[in-house]
């Protein structure tokens, strides 16, 4: 029988705490980022909060998901087909919030941001854009009239969304993630410097394509 959502979610955080265990006491290195962790941890608190579906059989089923059907039917007064088919729903229900393969991405530390960014807003909602465009960005829409006069179809701003959605601070962070940390940061510090430095010019520069 497949595994459901929650049986993999614990098999996934399985891993992980025994790569951090072997880490600390055999000094085994271990293969897994930070992303990795924040992404299963901040998945679990979503999943056990019942936020997806706000119910009393759903927060019910969550608590008692890793017990035995049998006594999770004896116990409610109800049968083992009843049990199955919650779990089945609720299982069902996370696949298709997260996707098929959302354990794999864990592991293989592919695309974290973006499924971090995803459970932000389903935790936090929608109201704050904030959280996904930059500030600059935001600035920049500010400055517009908003289109009042104007009502467009979904098909008609693709152009426009391709552009927000190579902007938004999750893909931001993805590239950073690919880039040498020691050398962003002396950029940083060359940037901080007062006066008109010459590396600080050239820097500037060609950051702003002025070759």
């Amino acid at each position: 029988m497949q595994y459901n959502f929650i049986q993999n979610m614990e098999f996934t955080q399985n891993i992980l705490s025994q790569a951090l265990e072997d880490e600390e006491k055999k000094g085994i290195p271990n293969p897994y980022g930070w992303d990795c962790y924040s992404a299963i941890g901040r998945l679990s608190r979503y999943v056990f909060s019942a936020r997806f579906k706000n119910t009393a059989k759903t927060k019910t089923a969550l608590r008692n998901f890793l017990r035995k059907t049998s006594e999770v039917a004896a116990e409610s007064g109800v049968s083992v087909h009843t049990v199955r088919s919650v779990r089945s729903q609720i299982s069902n229900q996370l696949y298709s919030i997260f996707g098929s393969d959302v354990f794999e991405r864990i592991l293989s530390d592919t695309d974290l941001p973006a499924l971090i960014a995803r459970i932000d807003v389903l935790e936090n909602g929608y109201l704050n854009v904030e959280r996904v465009l930059p500030s600059y960005i935001i600035e920049s829409l500010e400055e517009l009239d908003g289109g009042d006069a104007v009502n467009y179809s979904i098909d008609e701003l693709m152009s426009e969304i391709a552009f927000l959605r190579n902007h938004t601070t999750v893909k931001l962070r993805e590239e950073l993630e690919v880039l040498d940390k020691d050398r962003l940061s002396f950029i940083y510090s060359v940037f901080l410097r007062n006066g008109e430095d010459r590396l600080k010019m050239q820097l500037l520069q060609l950051v702003l394509g002025w070759e």
